[in-house]
């Protein structure tokens, strides 16, 4: 493989790493909320009681999202960074 290939193989696998990592996490969030949307259904009582669990539980589910997201962005921001950086080097070895 060429130093172009390797680039762009690396850069292939750090993107379908995200991909997968964040459409995971997506999916957490939403059923976690569809769960809170069944909480809210049967929920007793006063609806205001009801939807402040719900929106908790939701907002909680949306703070874990955003941090999943977040370490897999920081991993695939390095990722890209390591590659460029290999792939400069190999450009003053050529």
């Amino acid at each position: 493989m060429n130093r172009e290939q390797i680039y762009n193989s690396t850069m292939e696998r750090a993107s379908r790493l995200y991909r997968k990592v964040t459409v995971n996490a997506w999916d957490l969030y939403m059923c976690a909320c569809q769960l809170a949307g069944e909480k809210y259904k049967v929920a007793p009582g006063d609806v205001l009681v009801a939807q402040d669990v719900c929106r908790r539980e939701i907002e909680r589910a949306g703070v874990e999202y955003d941090s999943d997201v977040s370490v897999a962005l920081e991993d695939y921001i390095k990722t890209l960074d390591d590659a460029l950086e290999a792939y400069r080097i190999s450009e003053n070895r050529s």
